[in-house]
């Protein structure tokens, strides 16, 4: 059996390796980590066993998770840890993933046994090759990289886009088809640049640019990179600006309105960041995927990140004025 080594460079984290077998999987996975991928190699295996292995070459990485091992502890009905371990506490033949730690790697093992089900439900209802590579490459391959981010520095994806412009670093949320992603096209005609968009990976203070490819409707017109296109999408890929975190200096939560309006928030931060999570499924899945690597750090040896307050904004636009919008939000960054 043929397995291939995707052999990265991510921000923060450093060298990554990412071993599959599904030659459509890898086709995707390309696709998607191309600004970090160093390069491919193809390699035999007899085991027969469909499992994705992530190896992570960071000593940070390395020290905290040796760190969370030192207590064996029952972190649910599903999942412990045990032997410097973590992983599922079910039956071998349900295993899902394993995290395990040594001198100078941390390894994140997912089989496609929790997945098999689901990824045969998309595949019936979307009967197309590119919903299934999506959602795989999302559960086996990406949301296993966030717990990584996770275990790194307490980040954590939220639905949205991060932007750089004029020396500041904002993110825009929102719920589903509010327009963030067209509003980030307007935005960089003003000179800003993308860090990421729909997964942003945050901790409370810190995002990481991570960029992956903008997937918009055929018929959209963009002045960025198109790298694929089918009968209804595309997916583009703005250029890397930045590789190292970058602090926020604003939040703004994007809804639909009768017209334009800017208001600063004083919410409550906990509700305010459970809304940035869980703005759209695949977030909340992301968010629920890491869910383990969280309660594994809650004691404070490990969990030293403080939070700091965050300047939230409602922004309030008319569906019809998305580009007057970001014009409003321009003449406020650039004051």
């Amino acid at each position: 059996m043929a397995v291939f080594a995707l052999y990265l460079n991510l921000p923060i984290i450093g060298p990554t390796k990412i071993e599959l077998e599904d030659q459509q999987l890898l086709e995707f996975s390309k696709r998607q980590l191309a600004h970090y991928l160093q390069r491919i190699e193809e390699n035999r295996r007899e085991n027969k066993t469909y499992v994705i292995k992530i190896k992570a070459d960071n000593n940070l990485l390395c020290n905290k998770f040796s760190e969370i091992v030192k207590e064996e502890k029952i972190l649910s009905r599903g999942m412990k840890i045990s032997n410097g371990v973590l992983c599922n506490d079910l039956p071998k033949k349900y295993e899902r993933v394993k995290y395990r730690w040594s001198a100078n790697e941390v390894m994140v093992i997912t089989s496609s046994i929790e997945y098999s089900l689901p990824v045969k439900i998309y595949a019936t209802i979307f009967n197309d090759k590119y919903s299934r590579n999506h959602k795989h490459f999302y559960q086996l391959v990406l949301f296993p990289l966030f717990s990584l981010y996770a275990l790194l520095d307490d980040y954590y994806p939220v639905h949205g886009s991060a932007i750089r412009i004029n020396n500041k670093t904002i993110i825009i949320s929102g719920l589903d088809g509010v327009g963030k992603s067209t509003l980030t096209e307007a935005l960089v005609s003003y000179g800003g640049n993308i860090l990421s968009d729909n997964f942003t990976i945050f901790n409370g203070k810190d995002v990481v640019p991570l960029i992956m490819p903008l997937r918009m409707p055929v018929k959209d017109s963009t002045k960025q990179k198109e790298i694929y296109k089918n009968g209804s999408i595309k997916e583009i890929m703005p250029p890397i600006s930045e590789n190292k975190e970058q602090s926020v200096d604003y939040i703004y939560y994007l809804v639909i309105g009768k017209r334009l309006k800017l208001v600063k928030l004083e919410a409550d931060k906990q509700t305010l960041l459970n809304s940035l999570c869980f703005g759209a499924n695949e977030v909340r899945d992301a968010n629920n995927s890491i869910l383990a690597i969280q309660y594994a750090k809650l004691n404070e040896k490990v969990c030293r990140h403080q939070y700091r307050t965050l300047n939230v904004y409602s922004w309030e636009i008319p569906r019809s004025k998305i580009h007057e919008g970001a014009e409003l939000l321009k003449s406020t960054l650039f004051r």
